[in-house]
């Protein structure tokens, strides 16, 4: 069963009342890289709301380590079945994640007349104090970036690492997407550019509204005028191998 960030809670109810009627199920986090702020208690909170009792044993896989946090030790506790948490490593530099983003950037440009003259990689934004108080998830970000840029075999002027979604009045990690693709027309004469959200593994309103539509618009009120939406990953071929793998790797000694 497939549990993604909150959003539908009738999906999420049916696939906790499954999990419970089975006595095994798999809890897949896919934030991609380690965002520490990505938490899916509202998932243990709706468990709790509901009365959804944990039948057998529910086997976690997470790549979020605040599901080891103490906030949860009541919620666990209470319950008869205690399930057994593993904590997956974030696949940011899975060679095989990489590969898929890879591939999926060679097809939209493929599908382009022209190639545009550089590759956004816009990762969702979190507070600027994050990093300064050592999450990873930065550091994570830019990885991701240069494993891409490397498997392209692309400059570094070809692509550039910035980050979305920003709210609040507050510093976040920056150059925030949406002010980069206007100073990359106004400030670089950039006229074509692509933008892609490895930080997303499936295409949600991040995507399709904020990067779409609202940062596409900030680019072309800027002057440019060839704007290029990479899709997430999603449901390809590739990525789902990648998935299956990281899977069948954490499963190991589980269930045979």
């Amino acid at each position: 069963y497939y549990i993604r960030h909150p959003s539908n809670w009738k999906s999420i109810e049916q696939n906790l009342q499954n999990i419970s009627k089975n006595g095994v199920g798999v809890s897949f986090n896919t934030t991609i890289q380690w965002l520490n702020m990505t938490r899916l208690n509202e998932i243990f909170d709706y468990i709790e709301h509901c009365n959804i009792p944990f039948g057998g044993v529910w086997f976690q896989l997470v790549t979020d380590p605040f599901y080891l946090d103490p906030i949860y030790a009541p919620t666990f506790m209470k319950e008869k079945w205690q399930p057994v948490i593993r904590v997956v490593e974030p696949y940011f530099e899975q060679p095989q994640y990489i590969e898929a983003l890879a591939r999926s950037v060679e097809e939209a440009y493929a599908s382009k007349k022209a190639k545009p003259e550089i590759l956004v990689c816009s990762y969702h934004g979190v507070p600027k104090r994050y990093l300064m108080h050592g999450d990873p998830y930065h550091c994570q970000c830019q990885k991701t970036t240069r494993l891409l840029k490397e498997r392209l075999g692309w400059k570094d002027t070809e692509i550039i690492t910035t980050f979305q979604s920003k709210f609040g009045p507050e510093e976040w990690l920056k150059p925030y997407t949406v002010e980069e693709v206007a100073r990359l027309v106004e400030e670089e004469k950039k006229k074509s550019i692509a933008v892609i959200a490895p930080a997303f593994s499936s295409d949600c309103i991040e995507t399709l509204e904020e990067i779409n539509e609202e940062i596409k618009e900030s680019f072309e009120e800027a002057g440019g005028e060839e704007f290029t939406y990479i899709p997430c990953l999603n449901d390809s071929t590739a990525h789902i191998d990648a998935l299956s793998s990281l899977i069948d790797k954490n499963l190991r000694g589980w269930i045979d």
